[in-house]
């Protein structure tokens, strides 16, 4: 049988063979077999005193006023909730590492996470939205599934992506100041689709080389006329009433020479 040397007995095995001992009642030798180790290692771990093992780490040592007056710095702003721990605690002049500015935070349920993207919307068109949300509480599941609903999405051919940390509780990622904000870039490719109830239409690829820009007669040419009018056909005969098509509010989309041929 192969013996383990008595400084190879780990903190958990010692706590097994003492288990063994005083718990259960087995004798030196049925522990010895049991737990591969040498009869005379067995009586020395059982006759050793227990001992806690001690903590690791420095004591938390920030108080909880300067806790408070560090989440206040972290949060005033957009700009100060992108600051790195330590760049917070500098600007309120505490002096404290990472690893506790971490836990104090913690604390407080604050921790480092990455900012959420979305699209850059202005006090008028949160309006608009709201608006439409109240508007359309009380629409029932077979209504939205009679919407048609529209929309484009790009592709960034240069420049990079990184990640932006914020400071921040769960529940607050959409908050103005925690969020990162996307704006229109022109080195981009733009894929337009729609989806219907469970259904969706098959994707299109703006040609950029041929098509131009985004224009009330492109969208109508390459979008309108052969993808979208066709869905709208065929998927009208078999929903009663007529069908909504939800569009945002490109100036492509809602051009006169658009309305016309709608009509």
């Amino acid at each position: 049988m192969e013996v383990q040397k008595r400084e190879w007995v780990s903190y958990k095995q010692r706590c097994a063979v003492k288990t063994l001992r005083f718990s259960v009642g087995w004798t030196y030798r049925q522990i010895a077999d049991e737990q591969n180790l040498s009869v005379s290692t067995v009586f020395d771990i059982c006759q050793a005193p227990t001992t806690l093992k001690k903590p690791k780490g420095q004591p938390f040592s920030l108080d909880t006023p300067t806790l408070h007056r560090l989440v206040a710095t972290a949060t005033m702003s957009a700009a100060h909730r992108r600051m790195p721990l330590l760049e917070v605690a500098a600007a309120c002049g505490v002096q404290a590492c990472q690893r506790t500015l971490r836990g104090a935070f913690q604390i407080e349920g604050y921790s480092r996470r990455v900012a959420r993207k979305k699209p850059f919307l202005d006090e008028r068109k949160k309006g608009l939205r709201l608006a439409f949300a109240m508007a359309s509480r009380e629409w029932t599941r077979e209504d939205w599934r009679r919407v048609i609903w529209t929309n484009e999405s790009y592709v960034w051919l240069s420049g990079h992506s990184s990640q932006v940390w914020v400071t921040r509780r769960p529940g607050e990622e959409y908050d103005d100041d925690c969020l990162l904000l996307k704006l229109s870039k022109q080195d981009t490719i733009m894929v337009w689709g729609a989806i219907l109830g469970g259904r969706k239409c098959a994707p299109v690829l703006w040609d950029k080389d041929n098509w131009g820009r985004i224009t009330a007669r492109s969208y109508v040419d390459n979008v309108l006329i052969p993808v979208l009018q066709p869905l709208w056909q065929r998927e009208s005969e078999h929903a009663a009433p007529p069908l909504w098509l939800m569009e945002d509010g490109a100036s492509a989309y809602w051009a006169h020479y658009i309305r016309r041929i709608r009509e």
